[in-house]
This record gives structure tokens, sequence and C-alpha cells, in this order.
């Protein structure tokens, strides 16, 4: 018995040519992924990396790729399928050389693991090296159109779901706690994506669920501290999930131990069970 009224909106030419822009970004970058996700079945290494920490099926099904060394073999694929240039150089998966000018591709010889939001629709990367050479271990899409990231949340795909038959989401540090709690079948998890919390992040958890669940890396502290820093991050993430009226829980990781002493543990190395997480 509710009345609905519907009301007619026109959308301006600007607005119109806008939403085109961000769907040909969408487009290009969806077809990166078939690239990248082809590639992991090609290379030893990145599937051994990838299987071996989150299974096959897993991987399979999130569509975790592999971003081959070579720069001029991806940019001659991206050619053969006609997708934009100029896309990917707005999207940062191809940068320009500043000494000649030439092409090259910004992810390489890392795991690609995507980026979704809460739509489900691919919106940048996060990639891990393997080598072990690279300063950084993981590196993100650079900010674009449909992509920033202060705004998105790792994981919000999967979480918004599941957050129907849950009563809270968990938050961990970063996407590989979040791919480890997702294989186990708790996909009401999400991180960030190497950055501090931020108001767009909570009003994004508004929209899903009124209660959080952090679960912090437990790091040995140091220098006579109370508290190791993932801890210390979640007291300060906590207090601010709270002033943005969410109801904060805290689930504590035991210390590892190492040679007898103790040692940094957190959700992707520790909890390779549901069993293990319901435990705590």
């Amino acid at each position: 018995g509710v009345y609905v009224e519907y009301a007619a909106t026109e959308r301006s030419e600007e607005q119109i040519a806008d939403a085109k822009h961000r769907e040909s970004l969408l487009i290009a970058i969806e077809q990166v992924q078939e690239y990248f996700a082809s590639s992991l079945s090609g290379d030893a290494k990145g599937e051994d990396y990838a299987f071996r920490r989150w299974g096959e099926d897993f991987c399979r099904k999130v569509g975790i790729g592999f971003a081959p060394y070579s720069s001029a073999a991806f940019i001659e694929w991206c050619r053969s399928m006609a997708i934009n240039m100029d896309a990917l150089l707005e999207l940062g998966i191809v940068k320009k050389s500043e000494n000649d000018g030439s092409l090259y591709a910004f992810f390489r010889n890392r795991v690609t693991i995507p980026i979704r939001n809460r739509s489900r629709k691919l919106i940048g990367f996060t990639a891990r090296d393997i080598t072990g050479n690279e300063k950084a271990k993981y590196i993100n899409s650079t900010t674009s159109k449909i992509f920033a990231k202060g705004e998105a949340l790792f994981g919000i795909d999967m979480a918004a779901n599941a957050a129907r038959n849950e009563d809270f989401v968990i938050c961990v540090e970063g996407a590989p706690d979040v791919l480890r709690l997702q294989s186990v079948g708790l996909e009401n998890a999400v991180a960030t994506l190497g950055t501090a919390w931020t108001d767009k992040h909570f009003d994004a958890l508004a929209k899903i669920t009124k209660s959080l669940c952090f679960i912090p890396d437990c790091d040995v502290p140091k220098d006579d501290k109370d508290f190791g820093a993932g801890i210390n991050a979640v007291i300060k993430n906590g207090k601010a999930a709270l002033r943005h009226g969410f109801s904060v829980t805290v689930r504590e990781l035991p210390f590892a131990e190492i040679d007898g002493k103790l040692a940094k543990n957190d959700p992707d190395s520790y909890i390779s069970c549901k069993d293990d997480f319901t435990k705590l």
C-alpha cells in the first residue's frame, strides 16, 4: 500500500559523456583481466605461488592472474584485441617512458589480484611481486575515473552479499588476509589497499552493516611498547568506526612461535580453516 512516485530526470550531455567514458574504462580493464587470467596458466612460478597460497579452485573463481615480464608482448596483445590504448594509459596499466615516449606495462612479473566494487565491476588491480627483487612487494592501480585507493575496499563485492546472512563485516589489514578468509568461506571480509581508513571507507560499509569485527595483525611489541603495530592500528581505526556509529568488536590472534620466541601472526598465515576462526 505504499505509493511510489517516479520523477523523470534527464542527464546533461556532460553527464552522458562522462558515463560513456567510465564505461569505456571498465570495458578496457575487463579485457586486460582476461589476459592476466589466461597468463597465469602459462607461468609455472606464478601458478605455484597463487595455488599454494589460496588453492586452484579459489584462484580461478576470483580471477587471480599473472602479468608476464614482457611489456612488448602485453602491448602487442592489447593492440591485436583493439583495446583503447588511451584508456589503458588513463588507467595506468600502460605507462609512457619519459626518456623516449615508448610504452611499457605497469604490472610486470607479478601475480595480479582483481579489485572489484560493490557492484562486482572490476576497477583495478593489486599485484604481488614473486621475484623478491622489487622494493615494493605489492603495487596497486593508479588513481583513475573508476579507481581511488582512498575509497576502494578490497572484498566489498563479496562482503556486500555475505552481509545479508552475517551480522557483521570482518576488517583485516590487507588483501591477502581477505583472500585467505574468503578462501575458507568467510566472505564477509574487507581491507583497505595499503592506506589508512577514511570516511569514505566507513560510508561504504555503513550501507551493508552496522557491526565491524577487526582482526589485527599480531605483531610483537617493540621498544617496550604495550602493543604491536597491528593492535595500535586497530585501536585507532576502531575508535574511528565508533565515531561513525558502528558497533565494534576485536578478535585477537595468538602470537606465532619461531625457535621458542614470539613472532608475528596474521589472518593470512594463521587461518587455514573456518574452525580456527570460530574458536577465537
